[in-house]
């Protein structure tokens, strides 16, 4: 069974792979990868389905002889941290990120607070068809902690104990996801004056409406509260998307160009690069170019990008999503979840901070064409059985447009193969069989007319 995309796990609450059978067997398959009696520290953005995913996962986790602990409401950087900080033996993170709260997912992290790479997806994913369910109770054991997040709070305020935000204004947007209380706190222990829209969660408002998917519903009460930034979250806190003071959204592209010209500044840009995804506008590369500054392209996905950077000895890169992840010489090392551009420690806020306001920052970069199709490549040789996943190339990119090929992954209205076996045919929806009855129709009808004009 494919589980993993290209961040984690992800599909419809309650229904598979997001099913407490399914999710039962994860983790007992997830208990075999850990050492013997492992702890595992579960965290989430606030979703209604929540609940009874962590439950699912415990039983698993139990029956394969792994306790764990619930860290509460929180954003996926924090639970990161908090997992290598804590020295849990893996975190596990029950978001969907920016899709809608009908969505949900899992997001698994190592001791050390990375991601877990594709092999052990794959271990995964065979222990899932292998295992059988067990029961699943509301009365599976998972510890409760008080304050999950006390010891990123800590990391946070010791990594960054010279940052002063006094005298800034700033609006959150927190999207009523995981960062809804973290990130005003930790701004707050800065100095900075916050305003807050779109924190109070019910487990169904999340992403609705706000957060970084919309940052254009609080561009004009940016203005309005009279505040230095407006900072728009995603669900789960890993990315960010900031509104300038006079009300213009700076997209993540902006955001990338803005830290690394910060960088670059102090001399902390090795070899005066940085990395971003295929998705990157070529307005990122032609702007950092006149500055002297390279892009290494990467696939999709913030693992893709912490793997250039780390090849690379890069110590910035990112994703337009407003995704930004930082490298191990910062005080906030990479765990390929943007930990200091969504939490306010990065060098964007602080540039702010210093009394340069985004609009007087460098110009933003200028958007180029982006032309992006999706396909179902073919199986991916440094992963057996597995179809390749996002190895976006780009096509024809030039100076003045980009057209972009990548993997959309299972789409609807495909049949899946059997693991290794032969490319999937499409199932033919009725809505399209109608439509090519009417479009030979037509071609008949109008043959027919011909002839009779003839005669």
């Amino acid at each position: 069974m494919r589980l993993f995309g290209t961040d984690g796990i992800r599909g419809k609450a309650h229904h598979p792979p997001l099913d407490p059978a399914t999710l039962a067997r994860l983790g007992r398959a997830l208990a075999a990868e850990l050492p013997a009696g492992a702890r595992v520290l579960l965290g989430h953005d606030g979703r209604e389905s929540a609940p009874g995913i962590e439950r699912a996962l415990a039983a698993g986790l139990a029956a394969g002889g792994a306790g764990c602990a619930n860290a509460g409401q929180l954003t996926t950087p924090a639970l990161a941290h908090s997992t290598r900080l804590g020295h849990w033996a893996c975190g596990v993170m029950i978001s969907a990120s920016h899709n809608p709260a009908s969505d949900n997912g899992i997001k698994l992290f190592g001791t050390d607070g990375r991601k877990l790479g594709d092999a052990v997806e794959v271990r995964l994913e065979h222990g899932v068809d292998g295992l059988a369910a067990p029961g699943v109770s509301d009365d599976v054991r998972v510890e409760e902690l008080a304050d999950g997040c006390a010891g990123y709070r800590a990391f946070v305020a010791e990594a960054f104990a010279g940052l002063d935000l006094s005298g800034l204004r700033v609006l959150v947007d927190a999207a009523n996801g995981g960062g809804s209380h973290l990130v005003p706190d930790v701004l707050r222990g800065f100095g900075a004056e916050v305003v807050t829209r779109f924190d109070r969660p019910d487990g169904r408002n999340i992403n609705v409406g706000c957060g970084a998917l919309h940052p254009e519903t609080i561009a004009p009460e940016v203005v309005r509260e009279g505040c230095d930034l407006g900072l728009c979250l995603d669900g789960d806190g890993d990315r960010a998307i900031f509104v300038d003071e006079l009300g213009r959204v700076v997209h993540g592209d902006a955001l990338l160009a803005v830290l690394a010209l910060e960088l670059d500044g102090r001399g902390r840009l090795p070899a005066r690069r940085m990395a971003a995804t295929v998705m990157s506008n070529l307005g990122l590369s032609r702007l950092l170019a006149a500055e002297g500054i390279g892009v290494v392209e990467t696939p999709v996905g913030d693992r893709s990008v912490v793997a250039a950077m780390e090849a690379a000895g890069l110590e910035l890169g990112g994703e337009n999503s407003g995704h930004v992840i930082f490298g191990r010489a910062t005080p906030s090392p990479a765990t390929g979840c943007g930990p200091a551009s969504s939490p306010p420690a990065g060098p964007g806020p602080a540039a702010v901070g210093r009394g340069r306001p985004l609009p007087r920052l460098p110009a933003a970069p200028a958007q180029r064409p982006l032309r992006a199709r999706e396909a179902r490549p073919g199986p991916d040789p440094g992963r057996p059985g597995r179809p390749a996943r996002d190895r976006g190339a780009a096509r024809g990119r030039g100076p003045r447009r980009a057209a972009l090929l990548r993997d959309r992954g299972p789409v609807p209205g495909h049949a899946r193969g059997p693991r290794g076996g032969p490319r999937p045919r499409a199932v033919r929806a009725p809505g399209r069989a109608r439509a090519r009855g009417r479009r030979r129709m037509r071609r008949e009808g109008g043959a027919a007319g011909r002839d009779r004009r003839a005669r």
